[in-house]
């Protein structure tokens, strides 16, 4: 069985990092805002204007570059630990590779800081998730299993026939992955 796993959202807490770099730059800048507002602000943004660099769409949904810059400070990604656990139960017995549109230097980066490069066997950064020769490419067996946050990640996989698991970044997603293994 291969795990094909998205980054943003999947392997890191995304979402939930970002919120918490929202709360704590209201809190600096004393905006009158709801951090969950900015929040979901950002996830249209990024599908609006997703073209844009990261820092741009932050700055157009803060609207303050000196608020934007230091949201880029704030943020720091951690990674999802139950993700993790389950990856460590299985090491050795499941082939687990990323496909994501982040750079791979920068999903390198994260998995090492955070010890956990050993689990994850190829990287496909800035990958053309919507191309479906990228995906005939790749040639992965029918006993695939692609995961991701978003429609997106999912959506083309889907047309191959492989598995897909859409997550919730705001649950924990072991159960999602003990049935996952028993497909």
């Amino acid at each position: 069985m291969i795990l094909v796993l998205d980054f943003d959202g999947v392997i890191n807490n995304e979402l939930s990092d970002i919120l918490n770099a929202f709360k704590n730059t209201v809190k600096k800048f004393s905006l009158e805002v709801d951090p969950h507002e900015l929040l979901a602000k950002y996830v249209l943004y990024d599908e609006i204007y997703g073209n844009l660099g990261w820092k741009e769409i932050i700055e157009k949904v803060i609207g303050s570059k000196e608020a934007a810059d230091y949201f880029m400070k704030v943020l720091e990604y951690t990674p999802n630990l139950d993700l993790f656990e389950f990856l460590d139960r299985y090491y050795g017995k499941i082939e687990t590779i990323v496909i994501s549109r982040s750079p791979k230097e920068e999903i390198e980066k994260f998995l090492e800081k955070w010890g956990l490069k050993r689990y994850i066997s190829k990287i496909y950064g800035k990958a053309p998730k919507w191309n479906i020769k990228f995906w005939k490419e790749l040639n992965l067996p029918k006993k695939t299993v692609v995961i991701g946050d978003k429609v997106y990640d999912i959506i083309i996989p889907m047309t191959f026939g492989y598995k897909t698991v859409l997550i919730n970044q705001f649950e924990d997603i072991r159960k999602t992955l003990y049935e996952v293994i028993s497909w």
